[in-house]
């Protein structure tokens, strides 16, 4: 995926994120955190032991808005 001028831009001016992952077939837990880049990436802050690591590890499609 090609991140945008305007999206890096946003970041760069400390963008927040709103991270959506999967628990289970009927829940969805939502997370605000920051959010970066590197190059083409999109770069969020977590930590091995988290339900949202476990979570992205079981799905890996999760929603994602930068505000």
């Amino acid at each position: 995926m090609q991140l945008t001028n305007k999206l890096k831009e946003a970041i760069d001016k400390n963008a927040f994120c709103a991270l959506a992952t999967k628990i289970d077939n009927k829940v969805i837990q939502n997370h605000l955190m920051w959010v970066d880049y590197k190059g083409n990436k999109i770069i969020i802050n977590t930590e091995q032991g988290r339900k949202k690591t476990e979570n992205i590890r079981k799905e890996p499609n999760v929603s994602l808005v930068i505000f």
